[in-house]
């Protein structure tokens, strides 16, 4: 998890260090029991209509790119607004399984929300816990979630929105501290409240702390409703579902205001396939250095897809999936003869290179692979496919 440095210009506030690792989780469904016990009517427990495994989205924060100046890792702001924006205009979220690529029109407007979320809504929180040297604050931090004895208080603040009906974005605070008690060190982060339950804590920082859980619909874990628990000696705020990442503190963000989100037809299973491609340690520059992929059918027609990067830098040691809508539904790799992959590359002093690392084309399942490819070449302690060059930009790849 990087570090993030706290300003208020655009660049550095766009990403709030979400955590892009994911382990396997069990995904909630009506068949699994979790659901009935964090559901089950109790008198202290409150819960919205938000349910992540519908109003979430299908896919994992995975997202890595880059802005103007830096590169960033995870748009868990972003997906919370985005998430919010489609729940509030009670449209489907779109269904897609698979992060979008760099500036398709979903990785865009989850993009311009995480810049929402971050630097228009609470540039002032995230600054005010960054002043914190040495930890000297961590009692009052932790404190501060603990609390509802004035109107102000962030418990307060989290029961008013949940008793409203209204999904209560968080902002979660990293701390160094949480390590040397064996919880994972989650950085900053964004999640979406759902529900609460205090049980017999009464927010006076007293007995029963152990009580207090707070639902949320974290964009990490897609499909589940995650449990945040306060621990009062270690000072912090973790899951107890197991994977055990933990921060300080957290506060509510109730300046989120809606925006239309844009509308992301689903694609035709049998029209569509995705390339699925990996970068090497030499990124794709974009610009007008694009990658191209063409298919030629098995009766030798072709169907060109040009810059299927859309301009877009791809970084390094990170995988894109673009998805590629056919012109006739595929039935199997025996309806491909070929696919050619050539990028404009332009060669001289400052020509573009690009390692490729890996490539899967698969049908809407990631299961129904109709051709993989892994690295053989050695490149810089990567095994890659192809090195491209502008004195060396196609490769063919013959599936008959």
């Amino acid at each position: 998890m990087k570090t993030i440095i706290f300003s208020l210009t655009f660049s550095v506030m766009i990403a709030i260090n979400c955590n892009a690792q994911v382990p396997n989780r069990v995904v909630l469904t009506k068949a699994n029991p979790k659901i009935g016990t964090i559901l089950m009517p109790r008198p202290t427990l409150k819960m919205t209509a938000f349910n992540p495994a519908v109003h979430g989205f299908k896919f994992a924060n995975t997202f890595e790119g880059v802005d103007a100046s830096y590169r960033y890792g995870g748009l868990c702001g972003g997906m919370v607004y985005a998430s919010l924006d489609y729940y509030n205009a009670n449209i489907r979220i779109p269904q897609q399984t698979y992060a979008p690529s760099n500036r398709y029109p979903l990785q865009s407007f989850i993009y311009n929300r995480q810049a929402n979320s971050a630097l228009e809504s609470n540039a002032d929180r995230w600054a005010e816990l960054g002043l914190n040297p040495g930890g000297i604050r961590n009692n009052e931090f932790f404190g501060w979630g603990i609390s509802m004895r004035n109107a102000g208080d962030r418990m307060n603040e989290l029961k008013t929105m949940i008793d409203a009906g209204k999904p209560a974005p968080l902002g979660l605070f990293g701390s160094d501290e949480v390590a040397r008690h064996g919880y994972y060190k989650a950085g900053n982060h964004q999640v979406l409240a759902i529900g609460y339950d205090f049980g017999r804590y009464q927010g006076d920082q007293g007995a029963f702390l152990e009580d207090f859980k707070i639902f949320v619909y974290d964009p990490n874990y897609p499909g589940q409703i995650m449990t945040l628990r306060a621990n009062a000696s270690h000072k912090c705020f973790y899951y107890e579902d197991g994977n055990r990442d933990a921060w300080l503190t957290y506060f509510v963000n109730s300046k989120y205001n809606k925006v239309a989100p844009p509308t992301i037809a689903n694609l035709d299973n049998n029209r569509t396939l995705y390339a699925k491609i990996g970068t090497g340690h030499d990124n794709l520059r974009g610009g007008n250095d694009n990658l191209a992929i063409t298919i030629v059918y098995r009766d030798g027609t072709k169907q060109n897809f040009p810059n299927i990067n859309i301009s877009a830098t791809w970084v390094a040691d990170y995988t894109e999936v673009v998805p590629l809508v056919l012109n006739r539904p595929i039935n199997n790799n025996a309806d491909i003869r070929e696919i050619i992959l050539d990028c404009s590359f332009g060669g001289g002093f400052d020509g573009e290179n690009w390692d490729m690392k890996s490539i899967k084309i698969t049908k809407s399942r990631e299961s129904e692979v109709l051709f993989e490819q892994q690295g053989t070449i050695p490149r810089d302690g990567h095994l890659i496919v192809k090195r491209f060059t502008g004195n060396d930009k196609t490769i063919t790849f013959n599936l008959n």
